[in-house]
């Protein structure tokens, strides 16, 4: 504990009813410790990793207290040899902590966790509360988490349809089961009562529910539900409610009332030209439009759009080879949203080429359009063509198609080895893979493809700022290498790569692949090439740290590999599997080399 008393101070601020002689008092605390105590609640379980404050180390044989606000013992655990304490019995939702007054540090309701241990002779103390995350809320890292921690039943209701007449009758479905870290089980409690109301209203139609076990290790209801032809138009809302007073009630879907009149015309709109739209500038469409019992609709006049918007490529058949664009150089674009561009395909704006052109039809029910000034691009795009006309039925009616603008008549891929180069110099040299394939995603033989390297380097400066802060300066240069690889895809449209890059920093491989027309699209990917070992992304005026998958999903029994982006040249990282709760950890010593963190 710390107090300042400074007579000038009072003085300067306090009258004369603060009496102590004029002196101002300030006081503070701070706690003197080399432990720092991490903790994860789950549904089931929970987890708390003792590490020291000064090397993040693992601390073993720490006492681990978990207690309410009111200093009541929840739970107790000894750390093991990696720092970690295991509880259960905690319950998912903290208990109440300032009768509803939030602070700074709490929101109602969290865990006091503290930690005990004896450090160079001397029992040392450090403690955290469950609701400390601020600035490292799963959802600044794109990980989606529930925020029902209890109870965790899911109930689902699928319907035969979800638009209706009034005097029709709706079939229903319900699905009810709870998560559990092994998968899916039974509730304990089930709902009793189908509750459908009408949205605006509140009118409300009640029927009760038969439960039996599915094979999925679940339960089921199935329901019919007659709407009444005086029934009132609009959403009706599907609730699945039990009589106990503190049970849930689950919104498991809703259906729509209309008065809709079904289509007399019946259309389509798309390109004259039925072979791929490879490099044009100008699009003839025609436009059809029908009579559903039989016959053209003559004269009708109709009103046809036109947007090309960035289309992103993907084929299954070769899930690991990229077909994004290069980021490139762009002014005001930071390195993450360059990224995310890439992984998305989408860069810039969607843009309106035609916009409700008039058109009537001919006797045959038929119209062709010429839209011009198509934007071209090395890369896909899609175009939105959309026609709109007045249905006899009084309805107004939009047919649509979507098409790809394809910059040749092939596409182009690569795939790296992975995202980083062992070497940093000419020793060892990476591998990897460019691909070709036809506009139907097959592979394709002899198209000449080449390979260009961009080097980006990142060089960063730390400044201390007043206050004891600090501040990152961050400078990033682009290099050209030249041309890395070319020659012609083979049977199976690959052509293998070898090269040896020794320019430090993240390196994108540009591919460019060209038709028998001369025509070219481009793909890119990124390599990161180390020096001395070690990895370095530029630093900003934060600790943030984010772990990069090298694919979006895994099956059982493959191996994921991350990539850590971190502000320290060594670190310590837990590494857990957690569903409704935590089901496996592991502790990683992280040396700014590249490192599989799970193999599980």
């Amino acid at each position: 504990m710390v107090e300042i008393a400074s007579l000038k101070l009072g003085t300067s601020l306090l009258d004369e009813r603060h009496g102590n002689g004029r002196t101002m008092f300030v006081r503070t605390s701070a706690l003197v410790t080399n432990l720092a105590v991490h903790f994860k609640l789950g549904r089931e379980n929970a987890l708390a990793w003792v590490t020291t404050l000064d090397k993040g180390a693992p601390v073993a044989g720490a006492k681990v207290r978990v207690s309410d606000c009111s200093g009541r013992e929840i739970a107790t655990a000894i750390s093991n040899a990696q720092g970690i304490a295991s509880f259960s019995g905690v319950a998912a939702q903290a208990p109440i902590c300032d009768s509803g007054k939030s602070t700074d540090y709490s929101n109602g309701r969290a865990y006091f966790v503290s930690a005990r241990a004896a450090q160079a002779g001397v029992e040392d103390l450090a403690f955290s509360w469950s609701d400390w995350q601020r600035g490292i809320e799963p959802w600044r890292f794109n990980v989606r988490v529930s925020s029902q921690m209890q109870p965790d039943e899911r109930a689902h209701t699928i319907f035969d349809r979800t638009l209706l007449r009034a005097g029709e009758t709706v079939s229903m479905k319900h699905i009810l089961r709870t998560e559990t870290s092994k998968g899916f089980g039974l509730t304990t409690v089930q709902p009793g009562t189908l509750v459908v109301t009408h949205v605006g209203s509140g009118q409300q139609y009640n029927q009760s529910l038969a439960w039996r076990k599915t094979a999925t290790g679940g339960q089921s209801a199935e329901s019919t539900f007659a709407i009444p032809p005086a029934a009132k138009l609009g959403v009706y809302q599907v609730e699945l409610r039990s009589d106990a007073a503190d049970a849930r009630t689950f919104s498991t879907g809703m259906f729509r009332v209309e008065e809709f009149r079904l289509p007399v015309l019946e259309g389509r709109v798309t390109p004259a030209d039925k072979k791929a739209l490879v490099n044009v500038q100008t699009v003839p469409v025609d436009v059809q439009v029908n009579y559903v019992a039989g016959g053209a609709a003559v004269n009708l006049p109709v009103r046809v759009s036109a947007l090309v918007r960035s289309k992103y490529l993907s084929f299954s058949d070769y899930e690991e080879f990229s077909f994004s664009p290069p980021s490139g150089k762009r002014e005001g674009t930071s390195q993450a949203e360059q990224e995310t561009d890439r992984e998305t395909g989408i860069g810039e704006d969607a843009r309106m080429i035609a916009d409700k052109l008039p058109v009537t039809l001919d006797k045959n029910g038929g119209a062709k359009v010429t839209l011009g000034k198509v934007p071209t691009a090395k890369q896909p795009q899609e175009l939105l063509l959309e026609a709109t006309y007045a249905d006899p039925n009084g309805e107004v009616q939009t047919i649509r198609s979507v098409n790809t603008l394809w910059p040749a008549g092939v596409v182009a891929g690569i795939k790296t080895e992975g995202w980083v180069s062992l070497s940093g110099g000419s020793s060892q040299k990476i591998k990897f893979q460019a691909l070709a394939l036809d506009l139907t995603g097959k592979p394709q033989a002899d198209v000449p493809l080449e390979v260009k390297a961009v080097a980006r380097i990142v060089t960063t400066s730390r400044k201390r700022m007043v206050g004891g802060f600090y501040t990152y300066d961050n400078k990033t240069d682009t290099k050209e290498l030249g041309t890395v690889c070319n020659g012609k895809s083979d049977s199976r449209g690959l052509l293998l790569c070898e090269t040896a890059l020794k320019e430090a920093g993240e390196v994108e491989l540009v591919v460019t692949g060209k038709d028998a027309a001369g025509n070219s699209i481009q793909a890119a990917s990124s390599v990161y090439v180390t020096k001395q070992g070690e990895l370095w992304f530029g630093g900003e005026n934060h600790d943030r740290m984010d772990v990069l998958p090298e694919k979006k999903s895994y099956q059982p029994g493959d191996t994921a590999k991350f990539q850590v982006r971190m502000p320290f040249r060594f670190a310590t990282a837990l590494v857990a599997v957690e569903r409704e709760g935590i089901i496996t950890t592991q502790v990683l010593q992280l040396n700014g080399r590249p490192h599989h963190l799970l193999e599980d």
